[in-house]
């Protein structure tokens, strides 16, 4: 991201280091006091890599080495889903930016006027037992679940007509 990028551009240069920067996030989108450090400390790197190819475009000319890597989509299905499902599926890992208390919060709101509906967390990490103990305080244990990482990731899409990225 932006801020790990900007301070490792300020290291000094060493013949055993290289030092590429990876903006994860649309080039536009940083704040303009990022945006002002980056234009300032970036042209010191060996490798830029951008999220899109707009972002490459937009900036290939200000810096050398500039290259594009766009987020994977590890399949193609063969089917689209089936919207009637009543599935609300969010994965990622079980970590505060990513938000899962707040998706958590807002799926006890509607649940109970929605009673055929279920929300599945799929993923791990450092909060798992935090969201875990949100769900049975909140007494929506018998509609959410939270498992580990799955093995058919694909599967987990298809059994929901709704995907949310409750990332912060």
């Amino acid at each position: 991201g932006v801020y790990p990028s900007v301070l490792m551009a300020t290291l000094p240069r060493r013949r055993s280091l290289v030092r590429i920067a990876c903006e994860h996030n649309a080039w536009t989108a940083a704040p303009l006091i990022w945006q002002i450090l980056r234009k300032a400390t970036y042209c010191r790197l060996e490798g830029l890599v951008v999220l899109t190819k707009k972002d490459l475009e937009l900036v290939g000319e200000q810096y050398r080495n500039i290259f594009s890597i766009p987020n994977a989509r590890s399949f193609y299905p063969e089917y689209p889903t089936n919207v009637r499902k009543t599935r609300i599926l969010s994965i990622g890992r079980l970590e505060s930016k990513k938000g899962f208390n707040f998706l958590i919060d807002a799926f006890a709101q509607i649940c109970w006027d929605r009673p055929e509906w279920d929300l599945k967390v799929v993923g791990d990490g450092p909060l798992r037992k935090d969201l875990e103990d949100q769900v049975e305080s909140l007494g929506i244990g018998s509609r959410v679940c939270i498992v580990r990482t799955s093995a058919d990731i694909q599967a987990e899409y298809q059994s929901a007509s709704i995907f949310a990225l409750a990332s912060l």
